[in-house]
């Protein structure tokens, strides 16, 4: 038995060729070597004012440049950083050769009238609400503007998260799969069949927020990507 060792390929980037995706996009990439002028991306931000402004301020940051830390760990000594597996973030208009921009006319606020509206007794009832609010902002913000967002950050509070994220018996529902299922003999069990064992007890319907954002941004009067954040990012 004969091993070989094939050589990884190299990647196009801006200016050169590398084996690293992570090197060579602190130079820029390949499409830069034919558009030298650099694109902005309109970022729409949706959510309560004091987690819009941290948005903002964080897109923002990706802009600029980042350095690259180790994960402070309480009671050890500030461990040492591999710069080449986690290099500094140059800003975006280097490594993607664009600009992040959050301007006034593609932010909607969550007022506290709109909190008033979602009942956290039914998580059901919660859902589709919020779901509803963030849909009338978003035809609000692509109606009233020339050029829709190409991007929209739909951002959650912690209690939003934990209430609709996952809403139904989405835990029972994994742990029947795990279950076998039961087989009947059509001549044996005839007389004693009983539907339940088939269809068992009615159960509510399981949603998941972030599924049914998905949807909504795929609609034809849409059609924008989307993806949501809670307020606490381990989330």
């Amino acid at each position: 038995m004969r091993c070989e060792r094939l050589p990884e390929p190299e990647l196009a980037f801006k200016e050169e060729s590398s084996t690293n995706c992570k090197t060579g996009l602190l130079q820029g990439p390949y499409s830069a070597r034919r558009d030298t002028h650099a694109a902005r991306i309109r970022v729409g931000v949706i959510g309560p004012k004091h987690l819009v402004e941290s948005c903002r301020e964080w897109v923002a940051c990706c802009n600029g440049f980042i350095e690259s830390r180790p994960i402070p760990t309480p009671g050890r000594e500030r461990p040492a950083i591999d710069k080449r597996l986690f290099p500094d973030f140059p800003g975006c208009p280097t490594a993607y050769e664009c600009t992040l921009v959050t301007d006034d006319a593609y932010v909607q606020f969550l007022s506290l009238a709109d909190f008033a509206k979602l009942d956290k007794n039914n998580p059901h009832a919660y859902l589709e609400i919020l779901l509803r609010l963030f849909e009338e902002k978003i035809k609000l913000m692509v109606d009233s503007n020339v050029s829709p967002p190409d991007v929209i950050l739909c951002l959650l509070t912690n209690e939003m998260y934990d209430i609709c994220h996952i809403v139904g018996d989405y835990h029972e529902r994994l742990r029947r799969r795990r279950e076998p299922e039961t087989q009947l003999n059509l001549f044996k069990d005839f007389d004693e069949f009983n539907p339940a064992r088939v269809v068992g007890e009615s159960r509510p319907l399981t949603r998941n927020f972030r599924s049914c954002l998905k949807k909504l941004a795929m609609r034809p009067d849409i059609r924008i990507p989307i993806t949501f954040e809670a307020e606490d990012p381990g989330r």
